[in-house]
């Protein structure tokens, strides 16, 4: 999605200024366009795999996930997400995984009662 934005751009000043003229502003202006010399969101959001990996065990050993809903959440973690990411249909399909691994969990809060631990679940379990 990202390549199809900045693709357009250029497009779009090709037509205004002129191929010569629109080439050298993107590659003048490519490192303030890719995130910069650091590209720190990029480095920043190698945390989500982490952290969807320490939330997927830690559900799992409390007993509040079964072994599949743990691989939901896991699958979910890694996923891209932002603003100029692509969505495609494996995306959709464990987004929608998230969502029934989640749902009976939030039917619980939402009538107040607190979710019980389970304690340790068997390797293949809810």
């Amino acid at each position: 999605m990202r390549a199809c934005v900045r693709d357009l751009t250029f497009f779009q000043l090709t037509e205004v200024f002129g191929l010569e003229q629109a080439t050298n502003a993107v590659m003048k202006e490519y490192v303030d366009i890719s995130y910069g010399p650091w590209r720190v969101p990029v480095w920043a959001s190698a945390g989500q795999y982490a952290g969807s990996l320490l939330l997927a065990i830690a559900a799992w050993r409390s007993g509040l996930f079964g072994t599949v809903r743990a691989v939901m959440l896991l699958l979910a973690g890694g996923t891209w997400m932002g603003v100029l990411k692509g969505a495609s249909i494996p995306d959709v399909l464990v987004t929608g995984l998230l969502a029934v691994a989640l749902v009976p969990l939030g039917a619980q809060v939402l009538r107040d009662r607190l979710p019980v631990p389970a304690g340790r679940p068997k390797v293949l379990s809810w």
